[in-house]
């Protein structure tokens, strides 16, 4: 009998549960059935023989299930997403049984299953289907007895053909597999050693005692790599997926936001070459960007140190990155280090030579795809540029902070024009053989910061966790002011100088870039970059309550002349509400701020358990009421019931200890403000008596 969806999702959750527990054996003997899972009081206690039993009647029906879906003549992808789901979640149990204490015998065999399936899966190759009334299948990974025989004929094979319409199964797979290989530790040393004690005839994977356990993982990476980005059609496909305009088809990760932090900071990553990098990081800006859009959800404040070590780790890639591309004294070096590269294992370590030789080659090709053609189908020229721009804001209104939402626009689209028009003496360099890898790793960087960003910002609440986006911004000040775009804001800004000191900074380098991505004529560039300053955006509106430095820089009469670019300077003026009263609480619906955190998401979960990316998983939205509980919170008396309507308010919610919280950080703001002025005039102060 097969096992449903429902219970598999039951079961790995309890698997997660008791994984985070200790095992212990319960007297002197050295018997099975003594060892036990230890349970705390009320707890029923679990026997691990029972485990055992599970184990192997999992593995069994995984092994029904894979003979099921290879033997298939049916598109995988179209018609069997039901499947494949109840697939990937018995893999998971699969795995997530291994960590417990269960025999060695059992360990040994569903190991060398695993392998070889992970085996089979590494063996795939993209291959045309020409003759479209040919059956499509996925029999490469086809699996029957496991005998050690069948175990040298699989290592010795060299590639299984695959046809397209198979990949997204198989990526879907190999992203259940990396997650789980990723949160446990314990299983990639097992696997590895498992496959290490074999004959050397008989090994699947090329072994790296220094590779942390990680080597296997990348395996999976470059083969998730390969499946995804195989020839020109998937690389455009790839480009197309970089910004926000995917997210609203593409299907969930089945990677988890813990996991994909783990594999974003791996130090042999760092070794791999700069498309496949890009890859990378475009699947962890995937997975951060899950929820960005729904303006009704309350954020995970559980993740908030998630999303700020990935986005400290975005900031040092990408200040690294621009650093190499050194654009004529444009962008200095900003420093910073993830690893040292020098004591970490490398990507050609665990990948087998002839990978590498297919990797570089397919990278080659790409790269010869995109200088011949690709880059000449992807320009656009720069009125077409301005109000695709345009367009993309307008599709994602729901990233920016409600309460200051259509100045922030009329700011957005200002500096759209400006960026547009303005004429800078140097480019990017992204030309040569290396332009491809460039551009993609660039653009995948801006998308990973800017989704980082926005989702910290979401869940942020403390003033200490500010102070830690302060410090990891303060990088940005190394860099230098010399596009004219940079010139005209800077000047601006210093008429009120002690206003966003820090973020001001990282503002006005990417303003530059703006500019300069204009000048590329890459849409998905411009793209990348505006979605890091409409992140940028909502640190202004976090750290003082209001955009007056930004209104000085949306000045439409100030913009230069854009005629022969057909752009009215009309449609970028803010329509503002013609109701004052109305507008003023409309805007003080501030929906992106944390609630209490009462309900935590049953918050039983340890760093294993990574519910939030689980298959079929779906956002928790907050029940709304009329605003009628905020006005006498606030002890407004008169116009009660025409002032509600405009006001949207969480239902249940303590807006009395909300306001107490908002004017705590208000006033630690407001403390901040009057130290920085008084060292200030402190500083003065010793200039001028020094001088005397």
């Amino acid at each position: 009998m097969d096992i449903k969806s429902q219970l598999l999702k039951s079961l790995y959750y309890l698997f997660i549960e008791l994984s985070s527990k200790k095992q212990v054996c319960m007297c002197k003997g050295v018997e099975f059935n003594e060892y036990f899972i230890e349970a705390n009081e009320g707890e029923i206690r679990v026997n691990l023989r029972d485990v055992y039993k599970l184990s192997s009647l999992l593995f069994k029906n995984l092994q029904k299930r894979l003979k099921q879906l290879h033997s298939s003549k049916h598109d995988v992808s179209a018609t069997r997403s039901f499947e494949l789901e109840e697939l990937n979640l018995l893999m998971r149990c699969c795995m997530v049984t291994l960590t417990f204490c269960v025999p060695q015998k059992h360990l040994l065999e569903s190991g060398r299953f695993l392998l070889l399936m992970f085996k089979r899966l590494s063996l795939l190759e993209v291959v045309e289907n020409a003759d479209s009334k040919k059956s499509i299948s996925c029999q490469c990974m086809c699996s029957g007895e496991i005998t050690f025989d069948y175990f040298a004929e699989v290592a010795s094979l060299s590639s299984l053909e695959l046809f397209d319409t198979c990949i997204p199964s198989i990526t879907s797979i190999l992203e259940v597999i990396i997650d789980e290989l990723l949160v446990h530790g314990q299983l990639r040393k097992y696997l590895q050693t498992i496959d290490s004690i074999c004959p050397t005839k008989e090994r699947l994977f090329k072994a790296n005692a220094d590779s942390g356990g990680f080597g296997l993982t990348m395996e999976m990476i470059y083969l998730h790599f390969t499946l995804s980005i195989s020839n020109e059609t998937t690389l455009v496909k790839f480009l197309n997926r970089l910004t926000w305009v995917r997210s609203y088809n593409s299907k969930l990760p089945e990677l988890g936001i813990i996991p994909a932090k783990t594999l974003l900071q791996n130090p042999i990553v760092l070794s791999s070459p700069k498309l496949l990098q890009a890859h990378i990081v475009s699947l962890v800006a995937d997975v951060i960007s899950v929820g960005i859009h729904r303006e009704t959800c309350t954020p995970d404040p559980m993740l908030l140190d998630c999303y700020l070590s990935v986005f400290e780790s975005s900031v040092i890639l990408y200040t690294q990155h621009m650093s190499i591309l050194k654009t004529e004294d444009h962008l200095a070096d900003a420093g910073g280090n993830l690893v040292n590269k020098c004591s970490q294992p490398s990507f050609e370590s665990c990948i087998d030579l002839g990978k590498i030789e297919k990797l570089n080659q397919m990278i080659t090709t790409l790269n010869n795809s995109w200088n011949s053609s690709l880059r000449r189908d992807f320009f656009e020229i720069k009125s077409d540029l301005i109000s695709s721009s345009i367009e993309y804001l307008q599709q994602n209104l729901c990233i920016i902070d409600i309460t200051y939402r259509d100045e922030i626009i009329s700011f957005l689209k200002c500096m759209i024009i400006r960026a547009a028009n303005e004429v800078n003496d140097i480019k990017l360099p992204l030309h040569g053989d290396a332009s491809l890898q460039d551009i993609c790793l660039l653009a995948s960087l801006l998308m990973l910061m800017s989704n980082s960003l926005i989702q910290a910002l979401k869940s942020i609440s403390f003033c200490k966790k500010y102070d830690f986006i302060v410090e990891i911004i303060n990088c940005f000040k190394e860099f230098s002011i010399r596009l004219p775009i940079q010139k005209f804001s800077y000047s601006m800004m210093e008429k009120n100088p002690t206003s966003h000191k820090e973020s001001r900074l990282k503002l006005l380098h990417f303003l530059g870039l703006l500019s300069l991505s204009f000048d590329s004529g890459l849409g998905f560039l411009v793209k990348s970059c505006i979605s890091v300053i409409m992140g940028l955006c909502n640190l202004f509106v976090l750290e003082e309550g209001n955009i007056d430095l930004l209104r000085s820089l949306a000045d439409p009469t100030s913009l230069p002349s854009a005629g022969s670019l057909n752009i009215d300077k009309e449609d970028v003026v803010c329509q503002y509400p013609t109701l004052e009263v109305a507008a003023k609480f409309q805007k003080r619906r501030m929906l992106y701020v944390v609630s209490n955190v009462s309900d935590a998401n049953e918050s039983t979960q340890t760093e294993d358990v990574r519910m939030d990316n689980l298959p079929s998983k779906l956002a928790v939205s907050k029940e709304t009421c009329s605003g009628e509980v905020y006005l006498k919170t606030r002890k407004v008396t008169h116009d009660i019931d025409e002032l509600a309507d405009f006001i949207e308010c969480q239902k249940d919610k303590d807006y009395v200890d909300w306001l107490k919280d908002r004017n705590k950080f208000r006033e630690w703001k407001f403390a901040k403000r009057v130290k920085r002025r008084l060292e200030k005039k402190k500083q003065a102060w010793r200039s001028m008596i020094g001088k005397s």
